[in-house]
Formats: structure tokens, sequence, C-alpha cells
């Protein structure tokens, strides 16, 4: 089976462009970065940090050995960074059977071996659809999930075994691209807080020959895709010509998973300020929007003002009092932000 196919195969740039650089505040957006192997989400916003942007934060870690989509979050787009969290995210991880490691992918030891006599394709196929769906998770042992303050790695590495609160999850499809007998190749299409090692290594206990993540490639995150992700050095190459802009996403497209709703100009001033949206406010948007459902506030002119909440559905909005408050405010942005 040929290795997962990624456009990130350049390792890290070298050290003399993370020398010390002129502060870039004015930057506000997202950089959607293929994350190369070997290195952790954090190194690489270390990375964009020494370029000289002081406030700099990803949306979401991925393990050492895994590669894609990592979205970097600059000035005032690391306000979205929860908001971000909670898109659906797209995997491709190769499955090594017949051996299971103690962090559930490659880079582990093995603590477990079993024969694969008998294991066919469709057994592998019908266990794979028993996993779709909601359903609770333990997070691995060696994950960045806090206990008592530290991630739980960190008494991982001493040889702790420390009990862990499963979490609500779903995987939304899990698809059987390719197998050989000794390796499978899965698709997944899951919610965040969704550990794909685990997914892999509870796959493996269900088929009875253990399992392990040898690669691992996250295709998708919300909006962001693997086609369109700048490798560092390309990062670097747009940065020192001062064409990184070109590739920034403004706070309004990274967020475009959400609906829109326009208010009055009125409105829209008083938005700065925390005041919530009342009926007769609104111009338009909001079709088909849910009680409890989160959405993106434009002024007249789509400038982004704030991500609100819906304390009632779009069908109850005529029955209400124009000074009704139909709309809370979740976060406020200052100003509009430069995208590409």
């Amino acid at each position: 089976m040929e290795p997962i196919s990624t456009r990130c195969s350049t390792p890290y740039p070298e050290k003399p462009w993370m020398r010390k650089k002129p502060k870039r505040d004015f930057l506000h957006g997202v950089l959607n970065i293929d994350k190369p192997p070997h290195c952790s989400s954090h190194d690489v916003v270390t990375q964009i940090r020494a370029l000289g942007c002081r406030k700099v934060g990803h949306a979401g870690t991925l393990d050492p050995l895994a590669t894609g989509v990592l979205p970097i979050c600059i000035g005032q787009a690391t306000k979205i960074i929860p908001f971000l969290q909670e898109t659906r995210k797209t995997y491709v991880a190769r499955m090594r059977l017949g051996i299971r490691t103690d962090t559930q992918d490659a880079t582990g030891r093995i603590i477990a071996t079993a024969p694969l006599r008998g294991i066919r394709e469709d057994d592998v196929r019908r266990v794979c659809e028993k996993f779709i769906g909601v359903r609770q998770q333990v997070p691995p042992m060696y994950s960045a999930v806090k206990y008592q303050g530290k991630p739980l790695y960190h008494f991982a590495r001493q040889g702790l075994e420390l009990p862990r609160s499963p979490r609500t999850i779903t995987i939304f499809s899990l698809e059987l691209l390719g197998w050989t007998g000794e390796e499978v190749l899965l698709r997944v299409v899951c919610s965040s807080g969704t550990y794909i090692r685990t997914l892999c290594d509870e796959i493996g206990e269900h088929l009875g020959c253990w399992a392990h993540v040898t690669q691992l490639v996250r295709t998708a995150f919300g909006p962001f895709l693997l086609r369109h992700a700048l490798s560092l050095s390309t990062l670097h190459r747009l940065w020192t010509r001062g064409e990184i802009t070109s590739s920034l996403y403004s706070l309004d497209q990274a967020l475009s998973f959400l609906p829109v709703i326009v208010v009055t100009p009125s409105m829209a001033q008083q938005v700065g300020h925390g005041v919530p949206v009342s009926a007769g406010a609104i111009l338009a948007g909001g079709e088909g929007l849910e009680r409890g459902k989160r959405f993106r506030l434009h002024a007249p002119d789509h400038t982004l003002l704030a991500i609100g909440e819906a304390l009632y559905g779009r069908e109850e909005w005529p029955s209400l009092p124009p000074h009704q408050t139909v709309l809370r405010l979740v976060r406020v942005f200052s100003a509009p932000q430069p995208g590409k």
C-alpha cells in the first residue's frame, strides 16, 4: 500500500528565518498551514511567532506523527479559536493490524501482538460501521488532556495510568479506502475531541487482533482544506516577499460555516458596546436558524461585527414585539479585518 499522499514533505525551515523579526501586530486572520511530521503544533506556533507576530495560536492540536491542516490564528483571529474547534474534521489514517502500542501509534512501545489469521476485508468494514454515530471515547494517556493542571502525557511518560472520564464524540463517516491484509487505510469525518489513534486502537480490539496508527493526515478542518494549505517553506517565502496577506483568511472567511444575520446601522454601532440584538433591528438573514445556534452578525456593509447565539428560532421572530431581544452576543470584534 502506497504512503498517504500529502503536500507536506518539507522539514522545518532553516533556523536563520527564525531570527528576531519586527513586530507585525497589524496582521489579523487565519493561516491554513500544512504541518510537517515530527514537530508539534506548538512548534509551528513558535516559528510563526518568531516572524514577529506576538499573538498567535493554533485551533486544534495534531500529534507530532501527524501531518496536514493546522489553522494558525493571528491577532484578533485568536478570539475565534473556540468556534473553529467546534467544526468537523476529516482524517486519512493508515492502521497496522496485529500490533498494539502504548501510544496507539508507531512512535510507541509494543505492548501486545496477535496473529491476523481469518480477518477479511468484510470483517474490517463491518467493525468500522459499528463506530459510526454518537459514542463515548476515553482520551488516551498520551494526550494533552489536562489532569491536575498537567497534560496526561506527562504522567504517561512516568509509566502511570490515570482514570479518565469518557467524552462524547461523533463519527459522521468511517470509510475503508484500502486493505492489504496487514494494513488498513481509513477516511474519518468526526467531531471535535475525537482521537483517531484511540479509534483505531478500538477497531483493532473489536477485530481481536490489536492495531495502531502508522500515518495520519488531517485533510480538512472546517472550511480549511489540505489542498489549499501552505507548507512552512512556502509560508516563509511569502513572508519574506511581503505577500503573506494574500494567503491570510479573514475572520469572516474563517467563520463561513456560520450563517449570517444583518442588522441596522444603528444596531451595528450598539453591538460594539455589547448591546444584544432585538427583533426590530434585523434587516436580513437567519433563514432556518434554530434556537441556541450560533451565527455571524454583519453590518449593512457586511462588516463582521460579532458572533451571536439565537435566543429564539427564526420562525418565531415575526410573532415577537420589535423590542424583544432575540440574539445574544457571544464574541464582539472591534473592527473589520483584511483577508485574502
